[in-house]
């Protein structure tokens, strides 16, 4: 399930309030329809124009083409310091489970 879909469906952290639900049945509807699609995730439009749906395959395509394959732009890492950059990662985001892990529904994944 994408993380995204998550965030928008069931928020990761939880305050212990109960909130009144204010979505219409069609809503709902195509919120679940969306966790049910993981082919097609939300995203962020630039000039503040508010989310978007997209296929995935779609997004990744015009990151390619768009972004990720200017070498003016971007460069590619060696193999090792790949490996160095995903291992400083992980320490990072499993330094922020621990630190967060009281706050997070880890169940959601």
């Amino acid at each position: 399930m994408d993380l995204t879909l998550v965030l928008i469906y069931k928020p990761c952290f939880h305050t212990g309030e109960q909130h009144q639900k204010n979505l219409l049945p069609s809503q709902k509807c195509t919120l679940k329809w969306l966790l049910d699609n993981p082919a097609v995730i939300i995203v962020n439009t630039d000039k503040h124009l508010g989310p978007a749906a997209i296929e995935q395959n779609a997004y990744i395509c015009l990151a390619w083409r768009n972004h990720l394959s200017d070498k003016h732009a971007y460069k590619q890492l060696t193999p090792v310091a790949a490996t160095t950059t995903i291992n400083l990662l992980f320490k990072c985001i499993e330094t922020f489970i621990k630190t967060f892990e009281g706050q997070l529904d880890l169940d959601s994944k």
